[in-house]
């Protein structure tokens, strides 16, 4: 990435005094929490912790029960489809299909873009529901899951991030950091205030496995038996799981860049068409980075979300209200030309350069040839014009709490 944008700049010396190291992260500027929460045992406490491979003992690991939990439920599908081969009733199919595409909106709608970033606004009944689907996923609680989404944006693919598999790797950013690390098993409580409010929401949070495991008894004893068990729970668990953990690993090294990220030039969010089938829209990952408090992340007709289609269908039926998009003239803005693109100028380099006054000295094109210079200066200035645009809009530090949850422009009332 530097040296991409060392070559283009035409030096290291340049690039060293204008970006000699990363940009300072901030604490986040978060209100005080009030006592009662602070010292309520329903919800535990953690500090924010840097982004490393720190394993369990060996020991820990062995008896860990999430551990054994997420592999016995591999082993218990496995199983289950092998023991029922082919014969699988069509109603028993469609009940996995039903309860994978239920419960992947209880991720995408309510724990992502509800709870994580507040893209609309609800009701108190409607929001306990969106946080009992989130958690009928088993995927932990809805503070849990919210509070280390919102850490990944303030230090996406920085060395402070829990799951950038730029700096850790794709296994550990898939499934390693929560199952294998006792340093992401604990609610960011500094993180969530706004849901820490919610008696309802903490207590859910505690009891976490209750919704999943009804999902389970129901499907077993009310739906169909074995093979309902089998398809409507294990199977789509499964599946569900893995898809939704393709974003914080695949969608971070695969795929296309259209517009800058917020807050971070180190962030290497893609937009990627085939996560965004398997995940219901939420693989345009690029536009969600770079526009996070978006209840929208397929920004064009052609982009399959049908998350947000989903919202759209709840706000005409009143139950949901306020959503926020970005308006047009920010998408413009924020846009990479195909130039930068090309180049991938989208480093702690490039911002800090496009908010200096781009002071390039004559000793620096010296020697070269005049074609070579006028078309690398042409994509340079090209690409720190869109570069220089994005950090007058918002500043390239660490964000604070309203600005990881997108709070960022005015809220557009559907």
């Amino acid at each position: 990435m530097l040296e991409t944008v060392t070559s283009v700049a035409g030096g290291n010396d340049q690039l060293e005094a204008v970006c000699g190291r990363r940009l300072a992260v901030a604490e986040p500027q978060v209100e005080a929490l009030p006592p009662r929460l602070v010292d309520d045992e329903r919800a535990r406490t953690s500090d924010v912790v840097p982004g490393k491979k720190s394993l369990c003992s060996f020991g820990r690991l062995v008896r860990s029960p999430a551990i054994w939990a997420f592999v016995l439920v591999h082993l218990l599908a496995l199983k289950g489809v092998v023991e029922i081969g082919s014969n699988v009733p069509g109603r028993v199919l469609l009940l996995g299909l039903v309860t994978y595409l239920v419960r992947m909106l209880g991720i995408t709608i309510g724990y992502h873009r509800y709870f994580s970033h507040r893209s609309f606004k609800t009701s108190r009944v409607f929001q306990f529901a969106l946080a009992w689907i989130g958690a009928s996923s088993c995927q932990k609680g809805v503070l849990w899951w919210a509070s280390w989404h919102r850490h990944h944006h303030q230090h996406a693919d920085s060395e402070e991030d829990a799951h950038s598999p730029v700096q850790l790797g794709f296994w550990w950013s898939h499934l390693g950091w929560f199952l294998l690390s006792d340093d992401h098993s604990d609610v960011l409580v500094t993180l969530v205030p706004d849901l820490l409010q919610y008696p309802e929401l903490v207590w859910l949070e505690k009891w976490h496995l209750l919704p999943g495991t009804l999902l389970a008894v129901v499907c077993y004893f009310g739906l169909g038996g074995y093979k309902a068990f089998v398809y409507g729970f294990l199977v789509s668990t499964v599946m569900l799981w893995h898809a939704t953990f393709t974003i914080n690993s695949l969608s971070h090294i695969y795929g296309s860049r259209r517009f800058v990220c917020e807050f971070h030039g180190d962030c290497n969010a893609r937009n990627n068409i085939w996560l965004a089938l398997i995940t219901l829209g939420e693989g345009w990952h690029n536009n969600h980075h770079s526009f996070m408090g978006s209840a929208r992340q397929g920004f064009y007709w052609y982009e399959f979300d049908p998350s947000y289609w989903f919202i759209r269908f709840l706000a005409l039926m009143g139950i949901v209200r306020k959503i926020r998009e970005p308006p047009m003239e920010q998408l413009e803005r924020k846009r990479l030309p195909a130039t930068c693109r090309k180049l991938n100028v989208c480093s702690c380099a490039a911002r800090r350069l496009c908010t200096e006054a781009s002071r390039q000295p004559k000793s620096v094109n010296e020697g070269r040839s005049p074609a070579l210079e006028s078309t690398e200066n042409d994509a340079l200035v090209q690409a720190l014009h869109v570069l220089r645009a994005a950090s007058e809009w918002k500043p390239p530090v660490a964000p604070g709490l309203s600005q990881i949850v997108g709070i960022s422009w005015s809220e557009q009332t559907p």
